[in-house]
C-alpha cells in the first residue's frame, strides 16, 4: 500500500514506519550490480557497494547527540538533484554511525577523525538542550567543549568550523520529519535511507522507539 498508494502505514506502537527492505542501501555482490544503473536505489547501491561510501564530492553533514554515557555520532549525505542522469531529488543517507561508551570529547574527535578524513563536511549539528549545558566546575558549554576537541583534532566544516550548529529542539517537529522523510518514496527508495553495514544501532532505534502508553492502555502520539 505505501508503494503502490502512497499511503503512511504507521504501527499502533512504533513510532516510525521503517520497512529494511524499503530504508536500507545494501551492499551487493558485484555479479547482482547493474551495468547501468536506471533508479535511485540502483544508483545509490551500486555506488555504496561498489565503493562502501558514497561519492566524497556529495554534502555531508555530521550529527551528534553527546552524553557522558553514551554518544551518538551520525554522518548524513544529502545526494545531488541527479547523478549519471538519474533523478535523485537530495534523498538524505545515513551513512555511518560511531556509538562512544563513556568518551571524552577529545577522544570521539580523534576516533572520528579517520572517518571524516577526505569527506568534506558542511556542517557541524548537536543537541541543543544537551549542548547548552553548562559542565560543572568549568563554566563552558557543551559546545564548547566539543568545539574546542573538534577544533584541536583538525575536523573543520564549511559552515560552522569546529563548532556546532544547534538541532531542533521540538521532539514533535522531528519526529513529523522523519516520518515524512521515510513515508516518501520514488522508484523504491525513500527520501531517508541507511547505509545496511555502517548503521545497525540506528536501525535497532528505529523499532525501539515507541509510542507512550498510558496507564489505561491508551496509546498516545507521543
Amino acid at each position: 500500500a505505501r508503494r503502490d498508494r502512497g499511503e503512511v502505514l504507521e504501527s499502533e506502537f512504533l513510532m516510525y514506519d521503517f520497512v529494511p527492505e524499503e530504508h536500507l542501501l545494501r551492499k551487493r555482490k558485484p555479479e547482482d550490480l547493474w551495468d547501468k544503473p536506471n533508479n535511485p536505489r540502483q544508483v545509490l547501491e551500486s555506488l555504496y557497494s561498489r565503493n562502501g561510501r558514497l561519492p566524497a564530492t556529495w554534502t555531508r553533514y555530521l550529527a551528534i547527540d553527546p552524553s557522558h554515557q553514551r554518544t551518538a555520532c551520525l554522518s548524513f549525505v544529502v545526494t545531488p538533484m541527479e547523478h549519471l542522469g538519474v533523478q535523485l531529488n537530495h534523498r538524505i543517507i545515513v551513512e555511518w554511525e560511531l556509538i562512544a561508551e563513556r568518551t571524552l570529547a577529545d577522544v570521539l574527535a580523534k576516533q572520528l577523525l579517520p572517518l571524516m578524513s577526505g569527506y568534506p563536511y558542511e556542517a557541524f549539528i548537536m543537541d541543543q538542550q544537551k549542548g547548552r549545558q553548562t559542565n560543572v566546575g568549568e563554566g563552558r558549554t557543551t559546545f564548547q567543549v566539543y568545539g574546542e576537541a573538534f577544533s584541536r583534532a583538525g575536523l573543520i566544516s564549511r559552515l560552522t568550523g569546529s563548532c556546532f550548529s544547534a538541532g531542533c529542539n521540538v521532539p514533535r517537529t522531528r519526529e513529523r520529519m522523519i516520518r515524512e522523510w521515510l513515508a516518501e518514496s520514488h522508484v523504491n527508495a525513500s527520501r531517508l535511507m541507511f547505509c545496511e553495514q555502517s548503521t545497525a544501532a540506528s536501525q535497532k532505534e528505529m523499532f525501539r522507539y515507541r509510542k507512550k502508553q498510558l496507564a489505561d492502555g491508551t496509546i498516545v502520539d507521543e
